[in-house]
C-alpha cells in the first residue's frame, strides 16, 4: 500500500533535537518508537516528542537501542499493526 507507507519516516530521535518545538505542528499519525535500553534520559526524550504531537502512539523497545536495528521483526511487527488501524 504505497499511500500509506509513503509518510513512513524512520529516524534517529537524536537528529530531532533541534526540531521538537515544531513537533506540535504535525498533523499526520505517528508512531513514535524508541530504545528503551539508551537510558531513562533518551526515553523521556521520546515521550516529550509522543506529547507535542497530538494523537501520537510511543511505544518503548526494552532492552533494545535501535529497535529498526535490534528488534527489526519486532519493529515491522508493530509498524504493520500500527497502519493495518490507521
Amino acid at each position: 500500500h504505497p499511500e500509506k507507507y509513503s509518510n513512513v519516516i524512520v529516524v534517529d530521535g537524536t537528529g530531532y533535537g533541534g526540531y521538537a518545538e515544531e513537533l506540535y505542528r504535525v498533523q499526520k499519525p505517528v508512531l513514535l518508537v524508541w530504545g528503551g535500553a539508551r537510558g531513562y534520559r533518551e526515553t523521556m526524550i521520546g515521550q516529550s516528542y509522543h506529547d507535542l504531537i497530538a494523537g501520537s502512539v510511543f511505544k518503548v523497545f526494552d532492552g533494545s537501542k535501535r529497535p529498526l536495528k535490534d528488534s527489526t521483526d519486532r519493529f515491522f511487527s508493530m509498524l504493520r499493526n500500527y497502519i493495518s488501524v490507521d
